[in-house]
């Protein structure tokens, strides 16, 4: 893939895929095309077609992306100190000018960047994010459950009493969304350059730190929240894993940390425990041509 005066290289993926669990009321928000009087203030979002909320993949990369600028530093500054805003000045995040800044930042190589001074020679993402379908529709209506709840809040003036009220749509606790992330494992090169050598003997020197911040980033997720209106109980979510997989760009497995049991997830921190082992397992299997299989750790 070109970008201006450098090229990307494709070795492979690193997939991760599981499930999203509600631990409460989730709300992301969509639209309506009905006005009624007395009727829900603030919808959920819904797919066109099954009329089932998800979770829209943009909705999980801001998160993502928020919250890996909150952790992140560069030469001992963190990231938050080095935001710039748009062109409203409404909205304010760091984001490097040009390529050669984001290929080194531990933020916009992940997410990717687009700077005022990219000069079209922008450094697109290497984490892809799909949208999240209801994973247990069937299971919620078995069990009595619905699938959307109205919550109805009140806001009170505190000098006049006056009473605020609106209501909610969310999706209860207990439902489960598909997740599925997909970073890409690449080489960075410019043109002219002799690349021969590097393409022989592939080394991943990102591949470690750059899945560490993102698994650390769904970690804090859980202790934070998914959506709007979590300072008032909504969105508490867990990851549930059933594997991160690394594959050749060919789709051949190098190296897999899945679940031992069916009903037995692995877990954000565990994910985290086992990262070196599946890096290195990533970096020796690519270059022999194996596959190594990292298990679940017992915790």
């Amino acid at each position: 893939m070109q970008q201006g005066t450098h090229f990307r290289y494709l070795f492979g993926n690193v997939f991760f895929r599981g499930k999203i669990v509600c631990k409460s009321g989730l709300h992301i928000g969509g639209s309506s095309d009905v006005l009624e009087i007395g009727g829900i203030d603030s919808f959920v979002i819904r797919n066109p077609v099954t009329n089932e909320p998800y979770i829209p993949g943009s909705s999980l990369k801001g998160k993502l992306r928020s919250t890996v600028e909150k952790i992140v530093t560069v030469d001992g500054v963190p990231l938050m100190a080095n935001r710039k805003s748009d062109k409203d000045g409404k909205v304010w995040r760091h984001e490097c000018d040009d390529f050669t800044n984001a290929k080194d930042c531990p933020l916009c190589r992940i997410f990717g960047a687009s700077g005022k001074e990219s000069k079209n020679n922008n450094y697109p993402t290497a984490l892809l994010f799909r949208d999240g379908k209801l994973a247990n529709p069937e299971k919620l209506k078995d069990e009595g459950m619905p699938i959307f709840e109205a919550k109805t809040e009140n806001t009170l003036d505190r000098l006049t009493s006056a009473a605020h009220p609106r209501t909610i749509e969310r999706v209860p606790a207990g439902a489960e969304f598909d997740f599925e992330m997909v970073y890409r494992v690449e080489m960075l090169g410019k043109v002219g350059e002799d690349t021969a050598e590097k393409l022989k003997s592939p080394v991943f020197p990102n591949l470690q730190e750059d899945i560490s911040n993102i698994l650390k980033a769904m970690s804090i997720l859980e202790h934070d929240g998914l959506g709007g209106n979590i300072s008032r109980g909504y969105g508490q979510i867990q990851f549930d894993i059933d594997f991160i997989k690394g594959l050749r760009s060919d789709g051949s497995e190098i190296v897999k940390i899945e679940k031992p049991e069916p009903e037995e997830p692995v877990k954000v921190g565990q994910g985290i425990q086992l990262l070196p082992d599946f890096a290195k397992g990533f970096a020796d299997n690519y270059k022999n041509g194996g596959r190594n299989e990292t298990r679940q750790a017992e915790v």
